[in-house]
């Protein structure tokens, strides 16, 4: 049997960027590569794909909310184990993190700078301990003492988490029980190396609680400033610096760039030590800025039923080629528009993505190549109101809703394919999926046979 490929996604963007939606396509991409979920243990620390579909789908209106820049936990990850004929195992994750965790370049030295002092701390301060539900559910707490009582815990709460009253609440709320293995020290390396199957809400209420023991105030701030500030921040920079690919989403139509976004990630990089996260940028609107160029593929689909994969990365390649080309001295995009993805995404050294690209691949010693075209590998172009017939939803009044009219018939797009998941073309979501899987060693050779010479530029796998 062979041995499952781990891969850790961290999605970043600005409010409204695509990134409910990309985490929304790169799930239905995996079932049309052929992957199928597995049946989790009771101890598996992340919620599943399903949950995901129910939390973030808003069942009144039929689009996808917003994402909540509060209180990231193991719970906010999403996860499967995958598993298809042919295909190399998988255990995937993947955490939705808003842009503003990243407004402050100051506040993310500060929380590495605590990072490195929790991971040299060892004694006597953090104590771990396990509760079991009746159901055989484990919750794992970080107390500050062997002996801590919750009747006896200080009040307040860290940031938007839980106070020391909550937790107990949750505790007793889900029948958990305190397990015989008693509470046994442990280093902070060893938690930071567990961080995501750890109740969040008492590490940070531990870390405030022996904050004397592990800070001073030559750190620049106190615990006050880690309280109100920046604990809701700690969870999620933390993720990123163990996460195996992170993606960063745009949109071709708005008028600011991800620049300064790029800007802080090149500072979580810079407080890595080791090997970075491999980065990919994914630009939503493709469906608004050309829709045009979309439906004149929709000649190359077959009658015969569902589009293959080879189809939708030939139909996905053509669309790429046509935007280089508009870069290259087209004029279906205006100079704005050229300037807003060159600034994004352009090939030079001034260009953020580029120089975030380069960092990567100093930090991790891959092969560089110089982009010989208008863009960088790495660079997709999403649009996620396709399904598999090639047909274009539009923002509803609502518009975190896509819908469809064709006569007096109208279709909701969430609705369609959550019915039957291989009516999501993926438009863009499958090529940059496939382009995760290359650089994790899990791409087939089937589906290296499948791709064009467009994606194996992107991909970097010529």
């Amino acid at each position: 049997m062979q041995q499952s490929r781990q891969i850790s996604i961290a999605v970043i963007g600005y409010p409204s960027s695509g990134k409910s939606y990309e985490l929304y396509d790169l799930i239905h991409a995996f079932h049309v590569l052929g992957y199928r979920p597995q049946t989790l243990p009771l101890t598996y620390p992340y919620s599943t794909f399903g949950k995901f579909f129910f939390d973030v789908i808003n069942v009144d209106t039929g689009g996808l909310l917003q994402t909540c820049a509060d209180a990231l936990r193991p719970e906010n990850h999403y996860g499967a184990q995958l598993d298809g004929q042919g295909m190399i195992p998988l255990e995937v994750g993947f955490v939705n993190i808003p842009g503003e965790v990243f407004s402050d370049k100051e506040h993310i030295n500060k929380i590495y700078a605590l990072k490195r002092i929790i991971a040299a701390s060892g004694g006597n301060i953090f104590w771990l301990a396990t509760w079991r539900s009746p159901a055989g559910h484990e919750l794992r707490l970080v107390l500050p003492g062997e002996n801590f009582d919750f009747k006896r815990a200080p009040e307040g709460r860290v940031g938007h988490y839980r106070s020391w009253a909550e937790v107990e609440e949750l505790l007793d709320d889900g029948g958990y029980k305190e397990t015989e293995e008693g509470r046994r020290c442990v280093a902070g390396a060893d938690l930071l190396g567990r961080l995501d199957t750890l109740v969040t809400d008492t590490l940070l209420l531990t870390i405030r609680d022996r904050w004397d023991e592990l800070t001073d105030f030559a750190m620049g701030m106190d615990g006050a400033d880690f309280g109100d500030v920046l604990a809701d921040k700690f969870y999620p920079l933390l993720y990123c610096q163990n996460a195996t690919d992170l993606i960063v989403c745009d949109r071709l139509c708005r008028s600011e760039q991800v620049y300064d976004l790029i800007g802080a990630i090149e500072v979580v990089f810079d407080n890595l030590e080791g090997k970075v996260p491999d980065v990919y940028l994914a630009f939503r609107d493709f469906d608004v800025k050309f829709r045009n160029v979309l439906l004149g593929c929709r000649s190359a689909l077959s009658d015969a039923g569902m589009p293959d994969i080879e189809c939708r990365n030939r139909i996905y390649s053509y669309c790429v080629e046509h935007v280089m080309s508009q870069l290259e001295g087209g004029d279906q995009l205006s100079a704005a528009d050229k300037l807003h993805i060159r600034q994004s995404a352009g090939r030079g050294p001034a260009y953020g993505f580029w120089a975030l690209l380069q960092k990567v691949k100093n930090r991790n010693s891959s092969k560089q190549n110089a982009p010989a075209r208008a863009l960088p590998p790495h660079v997709y172009f999403t649009a996620t109101p396709i399904d598999a017939d090639m047909n274009i939803y539009d923002n509803d009044t609502d518009v975190t809703r896509f819908i469809y009219r064709n006569g007096d018939v109208m279709r909701s797009f969430v609705a369609q394919n959550c019915a039957d998941m291989s009516r999501h073309f993926c438009f863009g979501s499958l090529q940059l999926l496939i382009d995760i899987l290359a650089h994790r060693g899990a791409l087939t050779r089937r589906h290296k046979r499948l791709m064009t010479d467009t994606l194996r530029y992107f991909t970097e796998t010529v």
